[in-house]
């Protein structure tokens, strides 16, 4: 898969929001981080301030997921948040319509957890996955 495809598949699913494509540095594979906002959004200029974190790289035509959480709502008052993680997977012979249907599993995902999206960050959330 190029860039443009994984670019084109992510915005057919998460259409305002933000995905980095990086070729992989001995030149193997494509290593991809999508959120929902774009680095100039995030609190303080920090990624991790982002309330969808998601990491995964494209190589031989094999999909694989290295991690992917959403920001909720703390389980006690003693934290500001906790995120859940939904199941990584691997995907052989990966192509646009295969990407797309699992973007489209991750934000099922999200919007099934849209109860406990964090306070701070409920109105982004729903905006930028349009909700």
């Amino acid at each position: 898969m190029t860039n443009e495809q994984i670019t084109s598949a992510w915005r057919a699913v998460f259409s305002k929001s933000y995905i980095s494509v990086q070729p992989g540095a001995l030149g193997g594979g494509l290593y991809c981080k999508g959120h929902l906002q774009a680095p100039g959004e995030w609190s303080n200029g920090i990624s991790q301030n982002d309330p969808l974190s998601f990491m995964f790289c494209i190589e031989g035509g094999e999909y694989t997921e290295a991690h992917g959480n959403i920001l909720l709502n703390p389980e006690n008052n003693y934290m500001y948040a906790c995120s859940k993680a939904w199941r990584k997977k691997t995907i052989k012979d990966i192509n646009q319509a295969k990407l797309e249907k699992r973007f489209n599993e991750i934000k099922s995902f999200i919007l099934s957890h849209k109860s406990s999206w964090h306070n701070a960050y409920a109105d982004i959330i729903g905006y930028k996955i349009a909700a």
